[in-house]
């Protein structure tokens, strides 16, 4: 039996960026231009382009200016049929608390989780929508199915993995993470129902993916294309000269 797709994005956004200082200190991560757009717009064209129906984006550090310009692209076409709307966060509560506290607002059933940082070329070589056609296929037991990218193509900027990836498509963390070939590339499908059950309100999808882990629910597939994140200075000038087909 078929997993079914997703129909919602969790466009997690509300980190403060201090990696990115100055250019943080006025304006929030996501709304930093690259190659002229600001990423967020990349992010949320690109999960239009999957076929997602619906997108929430986490906000906390200059929520409201976050809001208010990725509402006017909203309005001016910019994301074509998506409907975006926000969770704003008051507190921070990191990845896995963003996602249960928006939780009334994405629903039921399996969810697309993109990282705004996260930098591909979507229509040059798509991430989304391959990932979300292999979930489509994943065992009946797969709680989640990460996009990663090995080591190899990141070797110059993120030598260590984060993950091992079993023949079989599992993903594991046993033994020394200088042996592990895959990183998370900022993409995920997910079951939601251990997230909501979680017991705290504030917490990482890591400790999330350990309890999937343990049930051999945790699988992972791999983007062979160019990819980075602009969490950094020199991030950002990877992702620059990635977007402009270099």
């Amino acid at each position: 039996m078929s997993k079914a797709l997703p129909t919602t994005a969790m466009v997690l956004a509300a980190g403060l960026g201090t990696r990115l200082r100055p250019l943080t200190e006025s304006c929030p991560k996501p709304l930093i231009p690259v190659q002229g757009m600001p990423m967020i717009f990349r992010t949320l064209q690109a999960v239009a382009r999957s076929g997602v129906q619906r997108a929430v984006v986490n906000t906390h550090h200059f929520g409201a200016r976050l809001q208010a310009e990725v509402s006017a692209a909203q309005h001016q076409g910019r994301f074509g049929p998506l409907h975006v709307m926000f969770s704003p966060e008051p507190v921070l509560l990191e990845t896995g608390g963003g996602i249960k506290h928006a939780l009334p607002l994405l629903g039921e059933g399996p969810l697309l989780v993109v990282n705004s940082d996260a930098v591909w070329d979507e229509a040059r070589a798509p991430l989304l929508q391959p990932l979300l056609q292999a979930w489509v296929h994943q065992p009946p037991h797969a709680q989640a199915l990460l996009a990663l990218v090995s080591t190899a193509r990141t070797q110059a900027f993120q030598p260590q993995g984060d993950f091992l990836l079993e023949e079989d498509g599992t993903l594991n963390r046993d033994g020394e993470r200088s042996s592990f070939g895959h990183i998370y590339a900022g993409a995920h499908v997910t079951e939601t129902e251990k997230i909501a059950a979680f017991g705290l309100d504030k917490f990482s999808l890591n400790l999330v993916w350990e309890a999937m882990r343990a049930e051999h629910g945790l699988k992972g597939w791999v983007y062979d294309a160019p990819w980075c994140e602009m969490g950094t200075h020199e991030g950002l000038a990877r992702a620059t000269h990635l977007l402009s087909g270099g």
